[in-house]
This record gives C-alpha cells, structure tokens and sequence, in this order.
C-alpha cells in the first residue's frame, strides 16, 4: 500500500525536476524556435486520451502567447518538451504540465484543442502564477480619478488598470474592505486580515 506522502513526495520530486529543466532552458539563453500556438494546432493529429478525457497530442507542446507579451519573448527549447513527455511516459498520473513565463508566454503539454482566441489568455494573469510570483499576503489601496476630466478613453483605461490590479491579487490578500467615493476619486482599500 502506497501512503499518502509518498504520493506527494513523487510529486513534489516530478515538479523540482521540471523546474530544474526550464531554469536549464533559460540558463542556456539560446533562441529556441516558437513552437506552435495551441489555437493553431492541427486537429487532426489530436487522439482521445482517457488520462486527459479530451483529445491530445502527446508527441508535441503548444504555446499560448498572451496579447500583451513582450515582441521576442524567450520559448523553452527542446530539452523541456523532452523532460515533460519523460515524465508523462515514467508517471501516468502526471496529466497535464505546464509553465507560464514572465513575458506571458504559457507552454503545454500535451497539444489540445484549444478553442479560445489565440492572444486572449495570458498566464500572468491566472492564480497559479500570482500565487507564485507574490506569496506574501499585501496590502492594497486603489485610487480611481473619476473627475470631469476623466471621460471616454482616459476612464476607461484607469477602470480596466483597476480590474487587473483586483483580478491579479493573491488569494492570501484579503477581500475588499471599504470604498469611499470622494470626488473626483475612487479609493478602494484592501487588507490583510489582522493576526
């Protein structure tokens, strides 16, 4: 009988070896060729897979490259595609694996058919990697100008700024707090809980 920490122990040893793969990808620096962009894939390679209860592509990696990702942004090279189809192979309930980089480039294994619009998704934005980038709980205040000045393009900018600074909190961060309109501004203010 295999015990529970066992389990996670095989786990936590598979994601240490993947991590150690991509730092290697990136300590190399060479350009790595984009592999392709995972709303462009061919379906017709695609196979049902009862691990991942969809159709795959286990021999290939896709890519799903943010709209607002850097123009040259680094891929990982073949070494990390070879690393995550090994781990595949060697530990049938690793399903599925990925990595999401700063330059808001997200990789994928396997291949999926991947029905949203190519740039609409954006790892930076996901909890995964809010959680990993910001573990420390913060304290936030958000101030919104609303003045006269403030119309059309202009607000809807500061209002769009807004949501991601709230969509791109860390769970750890406690909820909203308190708003207060005071004119011409906005300030929502967020807390940790006090310990």
């Amino acid at each position: 009988m295999v015990k529970l920490s066992d389990k996670f122990k095989t786990r936590f040893e598979v994601a240490k070896r993947l991590k150690k793969t991509v730092e290697d990808s990136y300590a190399r620096s060479a350009k790595a060729a984009p592999q392709t962009e995972c709303c462009h894939v061919n379906k017709s390679t695609l196979k049902y897979d009862v691990r991942f209860h969809s159709r795959v592509d286990l021999d290939n990696v896709c890519l799903k490259i943010s709209g607002s990702a850097c123009p040259n942004p680094i891929h990982l090279d073949e070494g990390v595609f070879k690393e995550m189809k090994d781990i595949s192979k060697t530990y049938p309930f690793i399903k599925w694996q990925y990595f999401g980089s700063e330059q808001g480039v997200m990789t994928n294994f396997p291949v999926f058919d991947d029905k949203e619009e190519c740039d609409k998704y954006d790892p930076r934005y996901r909890p995964f990697y809010v959680e990993t980038a910001t573990p420390e709980a913060k304290d936030v205040v958000l101030v919104v100008d609303i003045s006269a000045s403030m119309t059309g393009e202009k607000l809807y900018i500061a209002k769009e700024a807004a949501k991601t600074v709230l969509d791109t909190m860390n769970p750890k961060d406690q909820g909203i707090r308190g708003m207060q309109r005071i004119c011409p501004v906005i300030i929502i203010s967020v807390r940790r809980p006090i310990s």
